[in-house]
């Protein structure tokens, strides 16, 4: 994985690598939204009020809410009537959605085997996603009667805020001019850096070299895995008692076996097709009960091995091995049930 720390590493590594593929959609939609703004004189960013930051550039391909693109709603912005309701459904105000996994950090979602970006929705934190959920405010689910509002189950990938924080901002080149904010040229993605700008933007001949970039897998080849080696368990050691009295411990016995299981097999069964099932370790300790007490945790609460008891009842004569005597003996349970 390259990791780039500075501008230069960023620079290298496009001149290498180029940009990712779901980057490269991100920064063609920023593009493409930049250049609208400019065309139209009207500035849509998506705003988070809590820092003073624009965390993106809303166009013609941003999702709304509701479902459908910043294309189908109204672009009545200013005067006395404001109307950015939908066209296809009763949504009244655009509200910005992510499209793809990486505009809010969940990169390694398309890196998954059979995931289909295009069927990928927003969540919310009661399972379901943001078309599930009405519209307009509250923003009720729809599936399920828990849920009596949209909370967002991501973050922001620019400021790391919530959805709930941020608004949808819209403004003239006058009004930003004042402010001073960004406009025209210095409006579009990477401006501040015109050598990655033009690598990512302009560079059409980039040659990568194709020992570095990993050749995607065509649909239905066979991809070789890296085997999943599962957990093996142990017995534990047993406590044996010798002709001396004195406990002592054997160790386990290491003859195990398996079989390598690959992520591309169902959980359950082995390469080899048979189910392959992982039974608790069960202990052969044996405690004899006349010369040791056991807790309700089942571990001895001492062994042949201890100091010589003082307590009434227990006596010992010529040798560390306790012995009760029969008329104290503990004849009830050392815990109520």
């Amino acid at each position: 994985m390259y990791n780039a720390l500075d501008e230069n590493a960023v620079l290298e590594g496009v001149k290498k690598f180029g940009p990712a593929p779901g980057a490269r959609k991100m920064m063609d939609n920023e593009m493409l939204h930049a250049m609208e703004s400019i065309e139209s004189g009207t500035y849509v960013t998506y705003w988070y009020e809590k820092k003073k930051i624009e965390c993106g550039r809303i166009g013609s391909n941003s999702k709304c809410f509701c479902g459908h693109l910043f294309s189908c709603h109204n672009d009545k912005y200013f005067g006395k009537k404001f109307d950015v309701s939908c066209k296809n459904c009763p949504c009244k105000v655009f509200k910005f959605v992510p499209t793809r996994p990486e505009e809010c950090g969940m990169y390694w979602l398309v890196r998954r085997k059979d995931f289909n970006v295009h069927k990928w929705r927003a969540p919310c934190k009661c399972n379901h996603t943001h078309e599930d959920h009405m519209p307009n405010y509250p923003l009720r689910c729809t599936k399920c009667g828990n849920c009596d509002n949209f909370r967002a189950y991501f973050a922001c990938i620019s400021c790391d805020g919530a959805w709930e924080d941020h608004e949808v901002l819209y403004e003239t080149e006058m009004e930003r001019k004042q402010l001073g904010k960004k406009i025209r040229d210095d409006y579009k993605p990477l401006s501040t850096n015109s050598a990655i700008q033009y690598e990512v933007f302009e560079n059409k001949n980039r040659s990568v070299d194709p020992n570095l970039v990993r050749p995607r897998p065509k649909p239905g080849e066979q991809v070789d895995r890296v085997p999943f080696m599962p957990m093996i368990r142990f017995k534990p050691a047993q406590m044996v008692t010798g002709p001396d009295g004195k406990a002592t411990f054997q160790p386990p016995s290491s003859t195990f076996s398996f079989n390598p299981v690959y992520d591309d097999i169902p959980v359950g069964q082995n390469n080899t097709g048979q189910n392959q099932i992982v039974k608790p370790p069960q202990s052969n300790t044996t405690i004899q009960k006349s010369n040791m007490r056991v807790q309700s945790t089942g571990k001895p609460a001492f062994t042949a091995q201890s100091k010589p008891l003082t307590k009434p009842g227990v006596t010992n004569v010529g040798s560390t091995k306790p012995t009760v005597s029969k008329t104290n003996q503990i004849s009830k349970p050392l815990y109520k049930k």
